[in-house]
């Protein structure tokens, strides 16, 4: 594959393309031993190859993370697909405490995604790739707000809870009845999927008794 003149010039960013293919590489197999589909990216890996290097940086890390929290729960002879357990593995890895019934919402078949106070996704559980048409490099370096489209009151509705979560005025584990059901749209796939969205609940995470996290628990099917 040729490379472009960027990576001909500058063996650094060359060097930290290859560490980006071989952790997406990496972490679509494992993927695949769950019988999950995802390409890691695409040719020439374009969007990564395109980020400053603070946000390769950045992209980078979180892959290293990611694959260090997949192959902690391989070694722990839990399987990927165990929401229970992996999910409790990335909140430990992340430091966030959780309420003490947000097990109770949880099952094999729910979609599980983990934010911080800064609207950043630290976590997606493996059964959103089932849902999810989107190659590894365009989930890791483009904004989730860029990659798919809802209802604009939906979404001011989700803010709306995330803001009370993080304000203090949601201390437990809420079923958001407010926020129907919808549908959101993949806006720069291949494929442009369409999937049915059900958020089951929110619940805060907590970092020295401060809500520092936020867990959604979702409920999606192909549209």
């Amino acid at each position: 594959m040729e490379l472009n003149t960027l990576e001909k010039k500058n063996p650094v960013c060359l060097q930290r393309l290859e560490e980006f293919k071989w952790l997406t590489q990496k972490l679509c197999a494992l993927f695949a031993t769950e019988g999950v589909r995802c390409q890691a990216y695409r040719p020439g890996a374009p969007h990564f190859s395109n980020l400053p290097q603070s946000k390769q940086d950045e992209v980078l890390e979180y892959l290293r993370y990611y694959l260090e929290l997949c192959m902690g729960q391989i070694a722990a002879g839990d399987r990927l697909s165990d929401n229970l357990s992996f999910t409790w593995r990335a909140l430990k890895r992340l430091g966030f405490v959780p309420r003490s019934d947000l097990f109770n919402h949880l099952t094999d078949e729910d979609v599980i995604e983990i934010y911080n106070s800064e609207n950043r996704q630290l976590f997606r559980n493996l059964r959103f790739f089932d849902h999810c048409s989107y190659t590894l490099e365009e989930l890791c370096t483009l904004e989730w707000w860029a990659l798919f489209e809802r209802d604009q009151k939906i979404t001011m509705k989700l803010f709306e809870t995330a803001e009370k979560i993080f304000r203090g005025e949601i201390t437990e584990t809420v079923v958001p009845n407010d926020i129907e059901p919808h549908i959101i749209k993949e806006t720069q796939s291949l494929e442009c999927n369409s999937v049915l969205y059900q958020v089951r609940c929110a619940s805060p995470l907590y970092v020295n008794r401060r809500p520092e996290g936020l867990i959604c628990i979702l409920k999606i099917n192909l549209h």
